[in-house]
């Protein structure tokens, strides 16, 4: 369940669709927002009604209120994996990801979204670990 304080924070900096046409609007995020946007904001980012594709129901700005589930948390990545290969794997992410969101991810700051566990997979398997990531746990979300 979307709590209310969520969507109030997120209706503030995220577009908008006000759509009364679209088929999908009962769960599309943008549209579930537009109730949530403060009265008192006089100007927000919205999806443009007047587009061919929005226009045709092909809305590529459609945004799923359905959760999925995401890997958290990269401290039980290397438990398994013997020490020298781990410390490549763990060299090589830092570089691809960055020193400060690699740590992010690893202490479950950030979500680990499907590009970023391709990264980590093809990763291992770059240094010849065949195993799947172990990740701390899973965490249900919407796709913002």
């Amino acid at each position: 369940m979307i709590t209310e304080d969520l969507l109030k924070e997120k209706a503030q900096n995220y577009i908008i669709c006000y759509s009364e046409q679209c088929e999908k609007r009962e769960h599309c995020l943008r549209n579930i927002l537009k109730q949530y946007v403060n009265e008192k904001t006089r100007i927000v980012q919205s999806v443009n009604l007047g587009n061919h594709d929005v226009i045709a129901g092909m809305c590529p700005m459609f945004k799923s209120d359905e959760k999925v589930r995401f890997p958290v948390g990269l401290t039980r990545l290397y438990d398994d994996i013997p020490m020298e290969k781990a410390q490549q794997i763990k060299r090589s992410l830092i570089e691809q990801l960055g020193r400060s969101n690699y740590y992010r991810y690893r202490n479950g700051e950030l979500r680990l979204k499907k590009k970023i566990t391709d990264i980590i997979e093809s990763t291992m398997l770059r240094y010849g670990w065949n195993e799947p990531p172990r990740y701390d746990g899973y965490a249900d979300d919407y796709l913002w």
